[in-house]
């Protein structure tokens, strides 16, 4: 990108989100999604894909949050990742932590998401 000068600048780009450490309990693994774009869904961050931890297959795909993108703006500086999942066993949820630190809670049975003050 050229400034008013005729110098060549770099643009600012977003790093990518540092790997998540999956959960597993009781047979299932618990996955950040990180590219949803590409794999058709609405945004990219704010899901979590389980996996059957015996044959590896999908058992369901569960939106966390929502990112509301602004037009006016490059989508990847928009995109908002899971930076940590928290098994909670007292009360057999997970905690998910994006990375500004938002928290919810998913209660893994009935798959209802609460965020969290």
């Amino acid at each position: 990108m050229m400034d008013m000068d005729g110098e060549m600048g770099m643009s600012p780009k977003r790093v990518g989100p540092e790997v998540v450490t999956p959960l597993i309990i009781d047979g299932i693994r618990l996955e950040a999604v990180n590219a949803g774009r590409a794999r058709g869904l609405s945004q990219n961050g704010g899901y979590l894909e389980a996996f059957d931890v015996a044959s590896g297959k999908t058992l369901w795909l569960l939106q966390v949050y929502q990112i509301k993108y602004d037009q006016e703006m490059e989508e990847d500086v928009q995109d908002r990742f899971i930076s940590k999942l928290v098994w909670q066993a007292q009360n057999k949820t997970v905690l998910v932590i994006d990375e500004f630190g938002k928290r919810y809670q998913l209660d893994l049975q009935n798959k209802i998401v609460q965020a969290l003050p």
